[in-house]
C-alpha cells in the first residue's frame, strides 16, 4: 500500500467516525485506546487490520505500532513489508501510521481535522486532486 492511499484511508476514516476506538478503564480520567474496541469502532492503524478470523485483535491490544504482533497485522494485510517496519525513518509508511495512532490516541476529536491536515503538510502528501 502506497503512502498516499494509507493517509487517506486513515485521514477518511477517523472524520467519518468522529470518536475514539477505546474503553474507559474504571477510576481513569482518560479512555485507553484500542484498534478496535468493543463497539466496532477503530483506531487509526487497526483499520488496516484484515478485520477476518485470522486477525489478533487480542494479541494487539496495548502493544505499539513497533511490536511484533501488530506489525505481523499490517504486513499480513499488506499494508507494510518488514523492510517497512525495520527502517523506521522519518516520512515512511511507518512514521505514518504512527503519526496518524499519535493523533487518534492523544489529540481530541474536535482537533483531528486540524492535526491531520498538519500531518498530510509535513509528509508532502497532496491534496487527492493532486494539489498539495
Amino acid at each position: 500500500m502506497e503512502l498516499n492511499e494509507i493517509f487517506y484511508k486513515a485521514k477518511k476514516h477517523l472524520l467519518t467516525q468522529n470518536a475514539k476506538s477505546g474503553i474507559q478503564i474504571e477510576g481513569s480520567p482518560k479512555l485507553s485506546c484500542m484498534y478496535k474496541d468493543g463497539d466496532g469502532r477503530k483506531c487509526a492503524v487497526g483499520i488496516f487490520f484484515l478485520d477476518d478470523e485470522r486477525t489478533d485483535y487480542v494479541g494487539c491490544e496495548w502493544s505499539g505500532l513497533g511490536s511484533m504482533p501488530v506489525q505481523s497485522e499490517l504486513i499480513r494485510a499488506g499494508v507494510l513489508t518488514q523492510q517497512d517496519c525495520n527502517l523506521g525513518a522519518p516520512y515512511s509508511k511507518f512514521d505514518l501510521l504512527r503519526n496518524l495512532q499519535h493523533i487518534h490516541d492523544t489529540h481530541e476529536v474536535e482537533y483531528w481535522p486540524t492535526a491531520i491536515n498538519q500531518l498530510q503538510k509535513q509528509f508532502g502528501i497532496p491534496d487527492e486532486g493532486g494539489v498539495s
